[in-house]
C-alpha cells in the first residue's frame, strides 16, 4: 500500500505532539511502570519532537525552505535569532541555555512553515480530542505524587497542587485551544457545541486546582473571544443581547464557583513579576537595550523563585522571566520586541479587514493571536516546557501570513 507524502506528514505531526507528552511525562511514566525512557536513550527526550517537527515540515507539501511567499519580517527575525545566539555564545552565557533557546525559535519557525497545510488543522476537529483526554487522564493520576524535585519534603507540600507532578506536566494541554475553537467554528448541533466546550472544562478545572490566576482567567477569555467572534459574524442584530447573556452566564459562574482559596489569591496584591522586569531592565546597558543580552542572557535576582547559578562565581540570576515580553526584551532587546510586536498586529489586523472571509482555521487563530498576545504582559513565554504554547503561536501567525491568505482566496 503506497503512503503519499502527505499522508506521512500528517502521521509525523501526530508524532510530535505523542513525543511532547513523553518529553513531559517520563518521570511519571517511571512511577507508574519503572520505565524511565530518559535514562534508556541516553539523550535529551527533546530530541524526538525536534525530528518528528522536521519530518512534518519535510513531508508536507508546502515545503519551500525560504519560500515565505510575503513576509519578509519572518525571515528577519529567524536571522536575527541566529545573530543572538551567536553573541550569547561570545558572551560566554551557558550553552545548554542556549540551546534550548534556539530550539524554541525553531519549533515556531516550523509551525509557521507548515501552517498552510490545512490537513494539519482538520486534526484539531476531531482526532487531537481523543489525545487530549488521554492526557487529561495522565495528568490527573499526576495528582497522586509529588513533584520529583519536592519528593523529600512530603510533610510540607501535603494539598499543595503545584507542588504535585500534575503541576509539572500540565502543560501537555496547552494546545486545548485549537480544540475548542476548531470545533466551535465548524460545528453544527448541540452535541458538537458539547464537544467543543469539554476541553475547556477540563482545561479550567485543573487550573481552578492548581489555583492558578492568569491561565483561568487567559481560558475564560479564549472562550470570550471566541464567542463574541461567532455571534458578531452572525450579525450585530443578535450580537450584543447573545454576547450579554453568555458574558452573565460566564461571570455567575466565576462568581459563585471559585474556588476561596483561588479567589483570596485574586485579591492579594502580586508585584513581584513587574519589579523582576525592573531588576532586569536595571541591569542593562543601552546597546543591550537596543539589541538585547543575545541567547542565554541573564540579570541577577536572588529575590523571585526561580532562579540559579549562572556564572562561575556562583551569583544568582535568572534566564527567563515570568512576563513574556520582558524576556523578548531581554534576548533581543527593542529590536527584537519590536519586530514580533509588529509581525504579531499585522497578523491580526490583516484578519480584521478580511473577518467576514475568514476560513474557521484562521478564525480560531485570530481569537488565539489576541488572547495569547494580550496575556504575554503578565505571563511567561513559550518555552521547552511549553511547546504546544509556540507550536500553536507559529501556525497562527503562519495561518494568517500574507501567503495563506492570497492561497485561501484563490482556492
Amino acid at each position: 500500500m503506497k503512503v503519499s507524502l502527505s499522508e506521512l506528514s500528517v502521521t509525523f505531526f501526530v508524532l510530535f505532539f505523542l513525543s511532547v507528552a513523553l518529553h513531559k511525562t517520563n518521570y511519571l511514566i517511571s512511577l507508574l511502570i519503572g520505565l524511565n525512557v530518559q535514562s534508556l536513550v541516553g539523550i535529551s527526550l527533546l530530541f524526538f519532537p525536534t525530528v518528528f517537527l522536521i519530518l512534518t515540515y519535510i513531508c508536507s507539501r508546502n515545503k519551500e525552505v525560504f519560500a515565505l511567499g510575503d513576509s519578509p519580517l519572518v525571515l528577519f527575525i529567524f536571522f536575527f535569532v541566529h545573530i543572538l545566539a551567536c553573541v550569547g555564545m561570545l558572551s560566554g552565557n551557558q550553552p545548554v541555555v542556549i540551546f534550548t533557546e534556539y530550539w524554541t525559535a525553531w519549533l515556531v519557525f516550523l509551525s509557521f512553515l507548515i501552517a498552510r497545510d490545512l490537513k494539519k488543522w482538520k486534526l484539531f476537529e476531531q482526532k487531537f480530542h481523543i489525545m487530549f483526554y488521554f492526557f487529561s487522564a495522565l495528568v490527573a493520576v499526576g495528582f497522586l505524587f509529588p513533584a520529583e524535585h519536592l519528593s523529600e519534603f512530603l510533610d510540607k507540600i501535603e494539598g499543595i497542587t503545584t507542588a504535585s507532578v500534575a503541576y509539572q506536566i500540565s502543560q501537555i494541554l496547552d494546545f486545548w485551544p485549537l480544540l475548542f475553537m476548531m470545533r466551535f467554528f465548524k460545528g453544527t448541533g448541540l452535541k458538537n457545541k458539547v464537544i467543543a466546550f469539554l476541553p475547556f472544562v477540563i482545561y479550567l478545572l485543573f487550573q481552578v486546582l492548581f489555583l492558578k490566576r492568569a491561565p483561568s482567567v487567559r481560558a475564560i477569555a479564549y472562550i470570550a473571544t471566541a464567542v463574541s467572534l461567532y455571534y458578531y459574524l452572525k450579525g450585530l442584530r443578535s450580537f450584543l443581547p447573545k454576547v450579554f447573556l453568555f458574558g452573565s452566564v460566564l461571570f455567575c459562574i466565576a462568581l459563585f464557583l471559585t474556588p476561596e482559596k483561588l479567589a483570596d489569591r485574586f485579591m492579594t496584591p502580586d508585584s513581584a513579576r513587574q519589579n523582576e522586569t525592573i531588576t532586569m531592565l536595571e541591569q542593562m546597558s543601552v546597546p543591550q537595550h537596543i539589541f538585547g543580552k543575545g541567547l542565554g542572557g541573564y540579570f541577577y535576582n536572588e529575590e523571585v523563585g526561580g532562579a540559579t547559578a549562572v556564572d562561575d562565581s556562583g551569583k544568582v540570576g535568572k534566564y527567563i522571566l515570568h512576563i513574556g515580553i520582558s524576556y523578548a526584551y531581554l534576548k533581543g532587546g527593542v529590536v527584537l520586541l519590536f519586530m514580533i510586536f509588529i509581525l504579531y498586529a499585522s497578523s491580526i489586523f490583516r484578519a480584521l479587514l478580511h473577518l467576514h472571509t475568514l476560513t474557521a482555521e484562521q478564525k480560531s487563530a485570530l481569537c488565539f493571536l489576541i488572547v495569547y498576545g494580550v496575556f504575554r504582559i503578565i505571563e511567561g513565554p513559550f518555552s521547552t516546557g511549553a511547546i504546544f504554547d509556540g507550536m500553536l503561536f507559529g501556525l497562527s501567525l503562519g495561518i494568517l501570513s500574507k501567503k495563506s491568505f492570497k492561497d485561501s482566496f484563490e482556492n
